[in-house]
């Protein structure tokens, strides 16, 4: 028999249901790419912004598939969006209220006119703000990024859940 692209019936057939969606997954992370280093050619605070609401949009998105998976809203929650006019502009997501995620604008060090994006995460045991990134800080983030940090988040609020001697 000869394989073909028709032909699912060939020896070794995988699910090509599957390979689409991470074809699809490809496409679109090299799509997110080009698009966020478009926005941050320029390190100044109005396309550093716009990079933020970038990433807001994904967390919208992403906290509604979050919402969906476990069938209820209260597993999940976003703030309003960022505020240009804030001294830091940013955002939330939590998880159970206490797995957060946060984004927002700082300054670059030594610098008065240089932004960039700073991501952080919060758990209940640490009660303080830690970087999502090594080096604290990506010159431009993906939706696959983001959505591997809330994954990542995801996954400290399903270990908090298991008996504490199972949870490790």
């Amino acid at each position: 028999m000869v394989a073909s692209p028709e032909n699912d019936e060939r020896p070794g057939h995988r699910d090509d249901r599957r390979f689409a969606e991470r074809v699809r997954d490809l496409r679109d992370d090299w799509s997110d790419m080009r698009d966020m280093a478009a926005m941050l050619q320029h390190d100044d605070r109005p396309s550093q912004f716009r990079a933020l609401l970038k990433v807001y949009d994904w967390c919208v998105e992403a906290v509604g598939d979050i919402r969906r998976a476990y069938g209820s809203a209260d597993v999940a929650g976003i703030s309003p969006p960022p505020e240009e006019s804030g001294a830091e502009p940013g955002f939330e997501v939590s998880v159970n209220t206490a797995h957060r995620f946060g984004a927002w604008l700082t300054r670059v060090r030594g610098s008065q006119d240089r932004w960039h994006i700073h991501v952080a995460l919060m758990f209940p045991e640490s009660q303080t703000w830690l970087p999502a990134a090594r080096g604290h800080q990506v010159n431009y983030w993906t939706r696959r990024r983001i959505d591997d940090i809330l994954l990542s988040l995801l996954s400290a609020f399903e270990r908090s859940r298991m008996p504490p001697r199972l949870a490790h």
